[in-house]
């Protein structure tokens, strides 16, 4: 059943057990799956190419984990004063655990690959916009990820002073991006220490929030200008802006002798059908996207 479930795409591209053929399913009708279905999809190049690409995902994965973790500790920060908000940061994983597997592959690579760069470039600051994809569950949702560290000056507010800071600078990077992209309902905002290499110090937190914004009052307006002026979020050295997208059967590399191996006769029928399932997901993604970039 899962393998069916896998290789089957509804109306709306998402994973359903779809009547052969086409069509609405009817009171009394059945579904028959062949033997070897399973085995079929477990041992073709694709799914194997799927299940080795996924393993970046689980970053974002980990990354809910520990926001889960901070939800439960109570351990969010004040944003501008405000107290902080459970049910606005519960929201916020939500949205992040809403995601499809395809898309957390997608953002547990920006994830990782932000963390390096801003290692690597040795800055006080890193921003990382991800904009929604063909992947996305909410194609009105952006990621705006902070990779701030820790001043050179001890602060009169040690560490705490330094989470209130990173947490409105968050806010005020959320708020330009929903600014600068107004089809976007909302702006999740991820925000984390910097790499030790690059601040010498040990641990470390992570903060989240949700932004939201109905309508563009001239009061909000003034804000943006206002926080984009105090933190400096015009800054294209800082912020990288992403749009990406990936097949989720990636092309597999070439097959070796176990992966050409003659297979009994009922998983070859079943491998077959799987192989074309998958191509024909492909292929009707890459269409779809290409008439949404036009």
């Amino acid at each position: 059943m899962l393998a069916y479930y896998m290789t089957s795409d509804g109306s709306n591209e998402t994973h359903d057990f779809v009547k052969p053929g086409g069509g609405e399913w009817r009171n009394g009708e059945h579904l028959l799956i062949s033997e070897g279905t399973f085995a079929g999809l477990a041992k073709h190049p694709s799914y194997k190419a799927k299940k080795k690409a996924d393993e970046i995902s689980y970053a974002w994965d980990r990354l809910i984990d520990q926001f889960s973790n901070n939800i439960l500790a109570g351990t969010s920060v004040h944003v501008f004063g405000e107290d902080p908000n459970a049910a606005e940061a519960e929201q916020a994983l939500r949205t992040l655990a809403l995601e499809p597997r395809v898309q957390r592959r997608l953002l547990g690579e920006s994830l990782i690959h932000a963390m390096r760069r801003a290692e690597e470039l040795a800055q006080d600051r890193f921003v990382r916009v991800a904009l929604p994809g063909p992947h996305s569950a909410d194609r009105k949702v952006a990621y705006v990820l902070l990779i701030l560290a820790y001043p050179k000056i001890e602060l009169k507010g040690g560490y705490e002073q330094y989470r209130k800071v990173r947490t409105n600078m968050l806010h005020a990077y959320c708020l330009f991006t929903l600014s600068e992209n107004r089809q976007l309902e909302r702006a999740i905002g991820l925000g984390l220490d910097a790499s030790p290499k690059v601040t010498g110090r040990k641990g470390g937190s992570e903060d989240m929030l949700a932004l939201e914004v109905h309508e563009w009052t001239p009061g909000i307006e003034a804000q943006v200008k206002e926080l984009r002026e105090k933190f400096d979020v015009m800054d294209p050295k800082r912020v990288v802006k992403s749009a990406v997208s990936t097949d989720e059967y990636p092309a597999p590399a070439s097959p070796t002798k176990r992966d050409t191996k003659r297979l009994p006769n009922e998983a070859e029928v079943a491998n077959r059908r799987t192989k074309k399932l998958l191509r024909e997901q492909d292929r009707a993604r890459r269409e779809k996207q290409k008439k949404t970039t036009r």
